[in-house]
């Protein structure tokens, strides 16, 4: 038998796979939770809570905090809630993110390892049960349903399938959860991160293209060969929107709000100098984002010499991360033109003299991903370090390791 050894905020989990993707079964208590959980429906308007599956009276909900510390409590079916998104769509930074390792295999055994108290979960389904707990002075362990990396326009999806599909439940309720209709919606209303899901489909499968077979988007069908270096639709999607959008769901709120003629719409967002696509997203051009990105990561492929197999920095989290906020930062500077486009590999082998196999360097980390953003806009871009805005100490060390590049 496997020796399990569990720090604290370390779980037991047992790993489901299902057609739409995997998820893990995990006991949780309410209180840890609520703790580190928010919920898109958790607004009060007088005596109600509006916006949640149902409007549930506060009286209702002392009633299910008096149930809750009743000798009767129990709540057998499963909550389900996703991890490692911020409250405000954006994908949680590494040093935040819950993560999953592998115990036994064969017994489909996993560890659930929860790094910080950071409020990173949002409640997909079971919203109601939680906020009972609000009401009571007992909490207690509860059967949860967890997908991790999950966009929150997935996470619509799964709160869809979850209720829709048993029972007759006003479909516009996932759009005040989530903010998004379920039914084709116009490319007018898209959200940055419903573009961002369509771009994800795209590069995942589109042949030729950087990404093609190493998105681990959540299809019926595996999409990823054997042996491929893989990245999580998350990944993606957090790129694209590191290219548009501050806030994705602000913007999301300002596109579907009602005038007199309709939906707003994306022209309705408000203009960010710094992001460099945002005019083209506002304007719906999303065919010049996909070319931007397609030719940037063309250029990353051969200039880098990547391969399907490839274990370079710029196939995992942190390198995507940085990659994507290294382009959006070269349009800033080069504006977004042919011109700039045709300069990409000439600017990108600027960067060939860092060693992305200093993985000590370059952690899965939030730390590394900092390193290793600054060290391309140094060099890339001619950019001091000095000029970041950094603590005395990290200066000091990028400084160092710059010099130490160039002796080699």
């Amino acid at each position: 038998m496997t020796n399990i050894s569990l720090n604290k905020n370390e779980f037991l989990a047992i790993k489901v796979e299902q057609p739409f993707g995997a998820f893990y079964s995990v006991r949780l208590n309410s209180k840890f939770i609520l703790d580190r959980a928010y919920s898109k429906s958790a607004s009060f308007n007088g005596l109600e809570i509006s916006g949640a599956q149902r409007k549930i009276r506060k009286d209702r909900l002392k009633e299910i905090g008096e149930f809750i510390d009743s000798d009767d409590a129990m709540f057998p079916s499963s909550i389900i809630i996703a991890a490692n998104y911020y409250e405000d769509d954006r994908l949680a930074e590494e040093d935040d993110q819950w993560r999953v390792e592998t115990i036994d295999e064969d017994l489909n055994l996993y560890k659930l390892i929860v790094p910080s108290e950071k409020n990173v979960c949002s409640i997909v389904d079971g919203q109601h049960r939680l906020f009972g707990f609000e009401y009571a002075t007992e909490d207690f362990d509860l059967n949860c349903s967890l997908y991790l990396d999950l966009p929150p326009s997935m996470q619509a999806s799964v709160f869809a399938t979850v209720n829709f599909n048993q029972s007759p439940v006003d479909k516009s309720l996932a759009y005040n959860l989530f903010g998004y209709q379920l039914d084709r919606l116009d490319s007018e209303v898209w959200s940055p991160d419903l573009l961002a899901i369509n771009l994800c489909r795209y590069f995942a499968t589109a042949d030729g293209e950087f990404f093609c077979g190493h998105i681990n988007f959540r299809l019926k069908e595996k999409n990823v060969p054997k042996g491929n270096w893989v990245i999580s639709t998350a990944a993606f999607v957090d790129g694209v929107l590191r290219l548009v959008s501050k806030n994705p769901r602000l913007d999301r709120y300002e596109i579907n709000k009602k005038t007199i003629w309709g939906v707003a719409g994306r022209k309705a967002i408000k203009d960010d100098p710094s992001f460099s696509m945002r005019e083209y997203f506002k304007s719906q051009n999303d065919k010049a984002i996909e070319q931007v990105i397609s030719c940037f990561f063309k250029s990353v492929e051969s200039i880098f010499d990547i391969t399907d197999d490839s274990s370079h920095v710029f196939v995992k989290t942190i390198g995507i991360s940085a990659l994507f906020q290294l382009l959006n930062e070269i349009l800033l500077r080069y504006k977004v033109s042919q011109n700039t486009i045709d300069s990409f590999p000439d600017l990108l082998r600027k960067a060939q003299v860092i060693d992305f196999e200093e993985t000590e360097f370059f952690t899965s980390s939030t730390k590394g991903q900092n390193r290793l953003l600054r060290m391309l806009l140094h060099f890339v871009l001619d950019r001091k370090f000095e000029e970041m805005e950094l603590k005395e100490e990290v200066e000091q060390e990028l400084t160092e390791k710059a010099e130490q590049y160039r002796r080699h």
